[in-house]
């Protein structure tokens, strides 16, 4: 079954990029890649994302000015974006720049599909409300 979200890739491994966007694309998801946010920044117009996944840790434009210029475009304000490092403690810091959510890169390939799944409905019918 075709999932029409579009989804863009940003990382520097190229093992990353290969591996994770044949897992969406399994999943039926349209998967578009770069290798450091400056490039992503060039083709985003063309690719029209529906979920943003970034790593952090990046040459030319690292992820957190990647994400900083496209969460400064009104265009991509509220564009979904989901932090993939393997760096420990970024969770709350990504989360304050704007990106929705947090995935290690350690974690199993079930959690990041079930994250991305997540994280595309919330965008759809709006934030979750609170569980207390």
């Amino acid at each position: 079954m075709k999932n029409l979200a579009k989804i863009m890739l940003v990382d520097d491994s190229e093992e990353f990029l290969f591996i994770y966007s044949e897992i969406l694309k399994g999943e039926g998801f349209e998967v578009s890649v770069s290798q450091n946010g400056s490039k992503a920044l060039e083709i985003m117009d063309s690719v029209n994302p529906d979920l943003l996944i970034s790593d952090l840790q990046m040459p030319n434009m690292n992820g957190w000015e990647f994400i900083r210029a496209v969460k400064s475009k009104q265009v991509y304000r509220s564009l979904p974006i989901i932090v993939s490092s393997s760096e420990l403690d970024v969770e709350e810091s990504s989360r304050a720049l704007g990106a929705n959510a947090y995935c290690n890169k350690d974690a199993a390939f079930t959690t990041f599909v079930r994250l991305v799944n997540d994280v595309l409905a919330q965008s759809v019918a709006g934030p979750l409300p609170e569980q207390g």
